[in-house]
Parts: structure tokens; C-alpha cells; sequence
């Protein structure tokens, strides 16, 4: 191996610390470059993680649209609690209630009554009033599943705000309208379906709650998605993200690079009055 100070040739048998020729340590000499490489690329990586940082804090807690934001998709996803509507069968020594909702849709799934609704479609007294229940069943589905995607473009915004707020709006609009039609529907069967002591159907007012909802989301998205994303960032910090990126790529040698490699005037005056002061302490020392 050669020294990393001179150059110069050290046999494979030579076991001392320094360099014969320049007297270097050559397992410190080493380490020093290690740190100062580290050093180099900890300020690029770190300029990356702080404008990350500030996506999310712009996208989710970056203004009060943004705080409202977050209690609006909240809001959104509990208005599925509610019931959207109930249907009681009443037969002789049972009595079957079915409420459309989230939590009526587990309870239908954990007792097996979801299983049921085959048989429900074949029996003479209950295959209008099932109809209708696989008809809104099938309707809140599809609310459930634009809520969901609106909560997963919600989580991430940060990525392209002014896009994907762009597509909240439109979704949240969209399904808005698929509550209101899921009211309009459920109206419809109450007066289609025949008058029999043996089915109720009873209206929620869960549809409208979650379309007001699902509305009032899609406004403050329609608001955010004409906003220019507004970044706090340190001095060069988007100049350290794209010299990153050429390091990585292969494009730079980090090696070739000063330390810091961006300094602003500030930061270089205040690294040489620490130096100085450094410098004065250790003078001090040696008298």
C-alpha cells in the first residue's frame, strides 16, 4: 500500500502507525478523511430531510385551510358511522333489524346476516325489501371507497399539493353527490315498497350528513389546490438537494468538495470567530 500522505510505498511487513517516510499516522490520517467525507455528505442529506420536513408541515399544518383540512377528512370519515338506513323484518318470534351504516355493516358481517341476503332475494315476502337493501348496500360501498381514496390522497398531499388537492376536490365532489343520490334512492324505496307489517323502512340522515361533509372538504380543497406551496428553508438547501442528487449519481465526487460545501456570510463569520477564539484558548493554554 502506498501512504495516503506522501505516496510513498509501505511494505506489506512494515506494521508501525506512522508512515516512515513523512511520519504521518496513517490509521488517523485515514479516519480524519472519513469524517470529513461524512461531514460533506451529512450537510447534503440533511438539507434533503429539512425541505421534507417542510412539505409536511406546509401540506398538513402550514395554515389554518390546512389545520381545517385535517378536521374536515376526520369529520368526513366518521359521518359513516351514522345510519344511512335501517330495515326492521318482523316474523313471528324474531324480529331482523339491518342498519347501513359502518358500524351496521360489521355487526351484518360478524352475525352472518350479510350471508343471508341470498336467501333474503329468494323469499317471497322479503325479495323487494332485499333488493333495496343490496341496491344501498351497493351505493354506500362506493361512498366508503371515495372516502378511502380521499383519506389516502389526503396523507399524501405533501408529495404534489397543488395536484392532488386538485383531485380531492373533484372526488370529494363527486361522492357529495352519490350521498345525496343514496338519500334520493332510499326516499324512493320507502315509497315504492309495498306497505307490509313485516318490513320497515326506516330513513338516516347519515347520506346527508356525509355528503355536507364530503362537500365541505371539497371546498377547502378547491381553495388549497390554487396555493403555491410555501417552504421555510434554510439558505441553499434546495442547491445541497440537487448536489446530492449528481453525488449519488456519480456525477460529483464528493471528495472533490470543500467543507461546508455552502456556506452563507453569516455562518462563514461566525465559523472564523470560533476558530479565532479556538486558536486564542489554545495560545492561552501553551503560556
Amino acid at each position: 500500500m502506498n501512504c495516503p500522505n506522501c505516496g510513498a510505498y509501505i511494505k506489506f511487513y512494515d506494521l508501525k502507525p506512522n508512515c516512515s517516510k513523512c511520519g504521518v499516522n496513517i490509521l488517523y490520517y485515514t479516519q480524519q478523511d472519513g469524517l470529513v467525507r461524512d461531514a460533506k455528505r451529512s450537510e447534503l442529506e440533511l438539507a434533503s430531510a429539512r425541505i421534507f420536513g417542510a412539505k409536511l408541515k406546509d401540506a398538513f399544518i402550514g395554515g389554518t385551510l390546512q389545520i381545517v383540512r385535517i378536521a374536515a377528512i376526520l369529520l368526513t370519515v366518521a359521518t359513516l358511522i351514522i345510519p344511512f338506513t335501517s330495515f326492521t323484518f318482523s316474523i313471528p318470534l324474531s324480529e331482523i333489524k339491518i342498519t347501513i351504516s359502518g358500524i351496521g355493516a360489521y355487526n351484518m358481517f360478524s352475525d352472518g346476516t350479510l350471508m343471508q341476503i341470498g336467501n333474503f332475494l329468494k323469499s317471497t315476502l322479503f325479495a323487494d325489501a332485499s333488493a333495496a337493501i343490496v341496491t344501498l348496500i351497493a351505493l354506500f360501498l362506493v361512498i366508503v371507497f371515495a372516502v378511502l381514496a380521499l383519506f389516502i390522497i389526503f396523507v399524501l398531499t405533501f408529495i404534489a399539493p397543488q395536484l392532488l388537492s386538485k383531485a380531492a376536490e373533484i372526488v370529494s365532489f363527486c361522492a357529495a353527490g352519490m350521498g345525496i343520490a343514496y338519500f334520493a334512492v332510499s326516499l324512493a324505496f320507502k315509497a315504492l315498497l309495498p306497505a307490509r307489517e313485516y318490513v320497515t323502512l326506516s330513513l338516516g340522515f347519515g347520506s346527508l350528513v356525509c355528503a355536507a361533509a364530503l362537500a365541505a372538504y371539497g371546498i377547502i380543497n378547491l381553495k388549497l389546490s390554487k396555493r403555491e406551496p410555501v417552504l421555510k428553508l434554510r439558505e441553499f438547501d434546495l442547491e445541497r438537494k440537487e448536489l446530492l442528487k449528481k453525488v449519488k449519481a456519480g456525477e460529483v465526487d464528493l471528495d472533490s468538495l470543500s467543507l461546508p460545501i455552502f456556506e452563507t456570510e453569516e455562518e462563514k463569520q461566525k465559523r472564523i470567530e470560533e476558530l479565532e477564539e479556538a486558536l486564542k484558548k489554545e495560545e492561552e493554554g501553551k503560556e
